[in-house]
């Protein structure tokens, strides 16, 4: 199997059983919609003070924002009320997750892993292609998140914050090219790794 189809395979199927949770069952568009409404409805609430500190780690630069961590756990609470299942997953669980997805932006730099401005261009390109031919619920969630971002949709593709998720969806690519991973328990035991070797610097505020 070719390398680029293994990256792929990986990448997809994490999105999939995200999306796929999100909207499985009936009246699918309308569970989107409940979905984005919560989320919506607790970023609000966390605006007055959204950009305190909940986790960092100084000596790499990480900082972990309330409202990273709000996003987060609304999103994995839906994704366990639709799946009527349990993650057991604790507040520090969750951050811990957020660290994980900073510490590998610091590792991609360390190896001198680079994403371009054409990188990202090209990454967007292929999801706006994608979008045209993917099934209404895939639209249903597109239209939503450009909803929850206030933004009309051009605005949205040209936002700093939609270039800078999908400059990080880039770097997964690469690291998992750099390191000839071949199954995604590979990039979870560097990611572990990456975990432990800081967890001695981590501070929970």
């Amino acid at each position: 199997m070719k390398k680029t189809k293994i990256i792929s395979i990986i990448l997809v199927l994490f999105l999939f059983v995200s999306v796929s949770v999100i909207y499985a069952g009936n009246n699918s568009n309308g569970k989107i919609k409940n979905f984005f409404d919560e989320i919506i409805n607790k970023t609000d609430i966390s605006k007055t003070d959204g950009e305190f500190i909940v986790a960092e780690i100084p000596d790499k630069n990480i900082h972990i924002t309330r409202n990273q961590f709000v996003n987060l756990k609304a999103n994995l609470e839906f994704m366990e009320k639709t799946s009527e299942s349990d993650f057991n997953l604790t507040d520090e669980d969750i951050i811990k997750r957020l660290i994980i997805e900073e510490l590998l932006v610091v590792h991609a730099d360390e190896l001198g892993l680079v994403v371009t401005d054409q990188d990202i261009e090209k990454e967007i390109s292929n999801v706006k292609e994608a979008l045209k031919s993917e099934p209404g619920d895939m639209v249903s969630i597109h239209e939503n998140l450009v909803r929850k971002s206030g933004l009309d949709e051009n605005s949205y593709w040209e936002s700093a914050e939609i270039k800078e998720q999908y400059k990080r969806l880039v770097l997964s690519y690469k690291i998992i090219e750099y390191y000839a991973f071949q199954n995604s328990e590979a990039f979870d035991k560097l990611k572990n790794k990456l975990y432990q070797d800081a967890s001695g610097n981590i501070r929970i505020n």
